[in-house]
């Protein structure tokens, strides 16, 4: 059933991910500093489900690598998990700049802001695989992902830090939303983003938030390397692959922008037509008759579309 949602969620959410990685670098009236950030997060999203396609293919076929084989191929989903993470909260840091520095905000270059705001997370998950390195046995795992491949020491430190930044995550969005309700409605470009960070932080909230917090539950009342607590914790995948998956819907929900820059893209495809613009073409034709002379009528055709 594991490896079925893997596949399932890789289909649907990699199709939402790399479509919002495309439009965000092609139409330039998506580019920005929080788009770029969002851009960010999807394509960490998407080599996180693709990592998962490893677990998916050792459940199919029945095979268990001990801890040596597995964390060498989950040591970069290690790095990019934690990058997604932390990419949340850099979402967050960057809306609450734009609402409370709006003026400095527009003032940074867009470039070295947002690879300052990714160098974080960068930093977070190569602390944990070179740590993982470090510490690898010959244990048989029934599973290999990152909290099963990192020893259950370092997988519990791990999922901690996780936690205390989702908690983190939670904590701006709630001032983010009380600074916009005490300050009024805003700028149009901060209110866009703040309704669209709404949705993305509640799934969020459900999703990646429950899934830590269901991995500090278990190790709080069964024993780290029991059995139980490792298949209880890889079976909190589930909500770890909506996180992975979710941007896309939300954004064609909530943003006029994005949705109708893929509807552009399909516009040939009948059943999007109707959600298309409509346009109307109307020819004007001018006709000039010069007097006393043999010059022939010259003719000028304009085409008008109105939207």
């Amino acid at each position: 059933m594991v490896a079925f949602y893997i596949i399932f969620f890789n289909i649907v959410g990699n199709f939402g991910n790399f479509h919002i990685i495309y439009l965000t670098m092609t139409r330039k009236e998506l580019r920005g500093k929080s788009a770029y950030l969002q851009c960010a997060s999807s394509f960490f999203h998407a080599v996180c489900l693709l990592y998962e396609l490893f677990n998916a293919y050792f459940l199919i076929f029945g095979i268990q690598l001990r801890r040596y084989q597995c964390y060498p191929i989950e040591s970069g989903y290690v790095v990019f998990a934690s990058m997604q993470t932390v990419c949340m909260l850099m979402m967050l840091v960057d809306i609450l700049s734009l609402v409370l520095l709006p003026m400095r905000y527009r003032t940074y270059q867009t470039g070295p802001y947002v690879l300052k705001m990714l160098i974080p997370g960068f930093v977070f998950g190569m602390i944990f695989a070179i740590w993982g390195f470090m510490h690898m046995d010959d244990e048989v795992l029934i599973f290999c992902n990152p909290p099963i491949a990192l020893i259950p020491s370092i997988s519990h430190t791990w999922m901690a830090c996780n936690f205390a930044i989702n908690s983190t995550v939670f904590a701006l969005l709630v001032v983010i939303i009380i600074l916009m309700h005490y300050r009024g409605k805003g700028r149009g470009e901060t209110q866009r983003v703040v309704r669209r960070l709404k949705v993305i932080t509640a799934i969020f909230v459900f999703s990646w938030y429950s899934a830590t917090l269901g991995h500090t539950i278990i190790n709080i009342f069964f024993d780290e390397e029991s059995t139980l607590s490792v298949f209880l914790t890889s079976n909190m995948i589930f909500f770890v692959l909506i996180i992975y998956s979710q941007a896309f819907y939300v954004i064609m929900w909530r943003s006029k922008e994005y949705r109708s820059a893929f509807i552009a893209m399909y516009s040939n495809f009948a059943f999007l037509q109707r959600f298309a613009p409509s346009t109307i073409t109307v020819t004007v034709t001018s006709s000039v008759v010069q007097t006393n002379s043999r010059e022939p009528v010259n003719r000028k055709s304009t085409r008008a579309t109105v939207a």
